[in-house]
């Protein structure tokens, strides 16, 4: 990919001059300083309108302060977010830009590694782990979400395996990602046969670390004399085969979809993370005294019908998810459709490790008044705050005999975040103190789209994506079983 370095439009200053003649299409940009050094890469759906947005005043402090030190720029047009994640991926790795301190924090890159083997697998790792594995290592990545997009994209054209060879096909072999099945081919008794599939798998591969390194066009003219030699022997299932392979890439390549990997807020991560964290601890600490959130951890609850019930347990530190934190939960109790009963089980269970696995400052429950009452009758002893999540209007529930409360006579009136409060027989000049304690033991607060919201649902979507995967683990070992 080293190439692409050649195609970096010329160095300008950083003004708005200048800024303003670039296209306003998607791409790669870098920030240099008065020594030439790379200071950061970002990308953007809109080259021109983002770093426009570097020059207006509404900036977080990391982010002011790179625009200060930046004195030109350089910009990469691209044509499909595959590219601009290979793309920044190498060029982060390259200059270890001093700005992108999001991906030299080991908790949040992620690698991905084609592992040594006689028939080499794919897994994403971290950097801490790097050393443990021998491998071909590609990365880092802004985020696991990228890394899955980059996987599930390539596997769809190169299917490989992401496990050791084992004495059955995995589940992926059977709709064609894993396509062939080291564990098929290993069972094969017919050595010509094993040849061919071993061949095939291999290819597989190395059109895959090909495609990890940036030559996805090598591959496209690669293929494209394949099939022309195919098609001239009149093999033309083998044609065809190739011809997939290029329309897939073509597919790739020259797709001008808004890629999802790019953030349109021009401030530094870091300053987007922090501001998240205070607009949530500003609306919290209307009604709970919260000195900080470092630590949030959020719970969620998933069954079919109350059949293989499960529990997340999420843990956000200083706004990051920190996945060393996190705990699965299989419910014990027989009212397995019952939430708030699962709930309550979670939260007993929970509590008797407060030192082993550390303490929260906050505690989010999906669900509302129910969910809410049942962690707060197990921790309100401790002093640690709960708060729920109502999904169909993103409302924030409040329980005021919360130890940690604190009663406001009114809600102030211009909050950013609140787009609106419900209260039981609460007037619209606000909630008194008494209406509060006698008439009812919620408030619900609706959030409005903003940092606070945003942040609160990244932690209940985690929360809902890691119950559901223990979840779905419970029903498949179930089904081997039936199976068996």
């Amino acid at each position: 990919m080293s190439e692409v370095i050649k195609n970096i439009l010329k160095k300008k200053s950083f003004n708005l001059e200048n800024v303003s003649l670039c296209p306003e299409l998607p791409g790669i940009y870098l920030f240099y300083d008065s020594h030439s050094l790379v200071l950061y890469v970002g990308k953007s759906r809109s080259l021109k309108n983002r770093l426009k947005s570097y020059l207006g005043t509404n900036l977080g402090t990391k982010t002011t302060e790179l625009v200060r030190n930046t004195k030109t720029f350089g910009i990469i047009v691209v044509n499909s977010e595959i590219e601009s994640l290979l793309l920044e991926s190498f060029l982060v790795k390259k200059y270890m830009p001093k700005y992108n301190i999001q991906l030299k924090d080991d908790k949040t890159p992620l690698y991905i590694v084609i592992v040594k083997d006689k028939y080499p697998w794919v897994k994403t790792a971290r950097k801490s782990d790097l050393g443990n594995i021998k491998g071909i290592t590609y990365g880092p990545f802004l985020s696991g979400k990228n890394v899955h997009i980059v996987l599930k994209t390539f596997r769809r054209i190169f299917p490989y395996a992401v496990h050791k060879q084992d004495v059955r096909p995995c589940f992926y072999s059977h709709i064609g990602l894993c396509n062939p099945c080291p564990s098929n081919i290993a069972k094969c008794t017919d050595e010509k046969q094993k040849h061919t599939l071993e061949l095939q798998y291999k290819k597989n591969i190395d059109y895959l670390k090909k495609a990890l390194n940036g030559k996805v066009n090598n591959l496209l003219l690669e293929f494209e004399k394949e099939m022309k030699q195919t098609s001239q022997r009149e093999d033309f299932e083998n044609a065809s085969f190739y011809k997939e392979k290029i329309d897939a890439i073509n597919y790739i390549i020259h797709s001008h979809e808004a890629p999802s990997g790019y953030f349109e807020n021009p401030n530094l991560i870091e300053d987007i993370i922090d501001n998240e964290i205070n607009r949530l601890q500003k609306l919290v600490n209307i009604y709970y005294k919260i000195d900080n959130l470092k630590r949030i951890e959020c719970y969620d609850i998933a069954h079919i019908s109350g059949n293989f019930p499960t529990a997340s347990m999420v843990t956000f530190i200083n706004g990051v998810a920190d996945k060393s934190f996190y705990r699965h939960f299989r419910i014990r109790q027989t009212k397995g459709n019952s939430d708030t009963d699962s709930l309550l089980e979670v939260a007993k269970r929970r509590v008797r490790y407060l030192t082993k696995w550390g303490r929260p400052d906050l505690i989010i429950v999906d669900g509302g008044k129910g969910q809410v009452s049942k962690f707060n009758s197990v921790f309100k002893s401790h002093n640690i705050p709960v708060v729920g999540i109502a999904k169909r209007e993103e409302t924030l529930v409040f329980m005021t005999s919360s130890p940690s409360v604190r009663i406001q006579r009114t809600l102030p009136p211009k909050e950013d975040d609140i787009s609106g409060s419900i209260h039981p027989r609460a007037t619209t000049r606000g909630f008194l103190e008494t209406d509060i304690k006698n008439q009812s033991e919620y408030v619900l607060v609706k959030l409005k789209r903003g940092p606070a919201l945003n942040f609160v649902q990244k932690i209940r979507n985690e929360a809902h994506r890691f119950a559901r995967r223990y979840h779905h683990i419970l029903i498949k070992r179930n089904l081997v079983g039936i199976i068996k």
